[in-house]
């Protein structure tokens, strides 16, 4: 009975070590069999992954140059608004000093004048009755005969400044309207450069965005050029690691191998010397 157990397990032992060191045999003809297409399979990758990082590194490159071309006119144009809404700004302090010099100051003004023409117009008619009575005396010498009396003379210019005030307050709301719309118009001008402020804003955050993906690029593409070039010395290196650890199973399994064989020996061994010992 033990010695038919010592045979199968010595049976057992044989056929483990040399399913095992088959399998094993395969495995190295597999890994050098297929050694040399992995390597070209993964090379092969690697380029086509490389190809990408540099396509994606243009097209960053592209991008990167039409960013600065906004901001370089995103730039421009804020400045040009910004000098127009100051501009405009002065002119419509300018505008509204215009049409409170003419509309009111002046047309004050020209009331004034009205007002004292109308006394030295009554002094002039006193005058002129005075001047037209010495002239009628003889002897005195005196020729008082004006083509239009000072009265009227004055008068004429009253009448004459009678037509500015309404002139001129058709001028200052005139000016006024002018005003308004250079305020609305300045104030469209400055919703511009708050707009134009933000999209400045906008693309800087995208510049330093495409900065950093520029950068994360060039380092994939570093990395992958230096696996493209390693690859085939990192999956040799494998190869060879596999083999050692392959071939030091093997070394187990001829161990086992040949420990069942030992055991097969020493059941047979065992089998022939019963006899012996019966008959003895």
């Amino acid at each position: 009975m033990k010695t038919a157990l010592h045979r199968i397990v010595g049976f057992l032992l044989v056929t483990a070590a040399l399913i095992s060191l088959l399998i094993s045999a395969f495995f190295l003809v597999m890994i050098w069999r297929y050694r040399q297409p992995a390597t070209a399979r993964i090379v092969e990758n690697l380029d086509l992954l490389y190809a990408t990082t540099v396509t994606m590194e243009d097209s960053l490159l592209l991008v990167d140059d039409t960013v600065t071309s906004l901001r370089a006119a995103s730039e421009t144009i804020s400045s040009s608004s910004n000098a127009m809404e100051n501009a405009i700004s002065d002119g419509s302090v300018m505008t509204d000093s215009f049409a409170t010099l003419l509309g009111e100051n002046l047309t004050a003004t020209i009331t004034d004048t009205q007002t004292a023409i109308v006394s030295a117009q009554a002094s002039a008619t006193v005058i002129d009755n005075v001047l037209t009575g010495l002239a009628s005396i003889p002897f005195i010498g005196i020729d008082y005969n004006p083509p239009v009396p000072l009265n009227k003379a004055l008068g004429n210019i009253s009448d004459t400044l009678s037509s500015i005030p309404p002139t001129l307050e058709e001028i200052q709301s005139d000016l006024n309207s002018t005003g308004a719309n250079l305020r609305q118009l300045e104030s469209d001008l400055g919703q511009i450069n708050r707009n134009m402020q933000n999209i400045l804003d906008t693309l800087e955050k995208a510049q330093r965005i495409i900065d950093d993906y520029q950068q994360q690029v060039s380092q994939l593409k570093t990395r992958l050029d230096h696996s493209r070039t390693e690859s085939p010395k990192w999956i040799l290196a494998a190869a060879w690691g596999l083999t050692f650890v392959i071939a030091w199973l093997s070394i187990s399994q001829l161990g086992l191998l040949l420990q069942g064989f030992d055991i097969l020996l020493n059941a047979n061994k065992q089998t022939i010397n019963l006899p012996d010992l019966h008959y003895g």
